[in-house]
């Protein structure tokens, strides 16, 4: 399984989300994605967030000048930022 498709997963199941979370705010992403079956690093899931977070930015924005409410209708909206905030920490 990739990111993306561990990713949409997520998004995709409310209980996965908790799970997300907890691991993220433990400092225990990298090992919780290995149990999804995801091998991966700690940076590997920072940039991909980062990444998916300016795509979705990028879409509302297009969106807002297109003429739109700039409310996007993609699944990961309203999780973007629960995402994002975790901090990641120093694994040494």
């Amino acid at each position: 399984m990739t990111l993306k498709e561990l990713y949409e997963k997520v998004i995709a199941d409310d209980g996965l989300k908790e799970e997300f979370a907890k691991a993220a705010n433990e400092g225990d992403i990298v090992e919780w994605a290995a149990e999804q079956g995801v091998v991966t690093t700690q940076d590997e899931i920072v940039a991909f967030l980062q990444a998916t977070a300016n795509e979705k930015i990028s879409l509302d924005s297009i969106d807002a000048v297109a003429g739109g409410d700039g409310e996007s209708t993609h699944p990961s909206t309203k999780y973007i930022v629960t995402i994002i905030i975790p901090q990641p920490t120093c694994i040494g």
